[in-house]
């Protein structure tokens, strides 16, 4: 019984998603160039928004949040110049 609970859900949810509705809000998300905890290694990240806070582990926010991929790269790309992150 627990199975077919399961499989009628999933049924649901892709009909739902054929008609273009979707069953959870749409998601908030934002680029930002991540700095690890511990030394200068940086990378750019597309992180949700949940609760009010982007998920990012225990990465420290160098820049953002950037409306696009390569906004974030141009961040980076001035935060290595300056000697504050290095790619890695």
């Amino acid at each position: 019984m627990r199975r077919s609970r399961i499989m009628a859900g999933m049924a649901l949810a892709a009909g739902l998603a054929g008609l273009g509705v979707s069953a959870a809000p749409a998601a908030e998300t934002a680029w930002f160039v991540l700095r690890r905890e511990t030394g200068p290694s940086c990378w750019v990240a597309l992180l949700t928004r949940v609760g009010g806070e982007y998920l990012r582990g225990n990465a420290l926010i160098a820049a953002g949040p950037l409306k696009s991929e390569e906004e974030a790269r141009k961040a980076l790309a001035d935060l290595e110049r300056r000697g504050i992150c290095r790619r890695g």
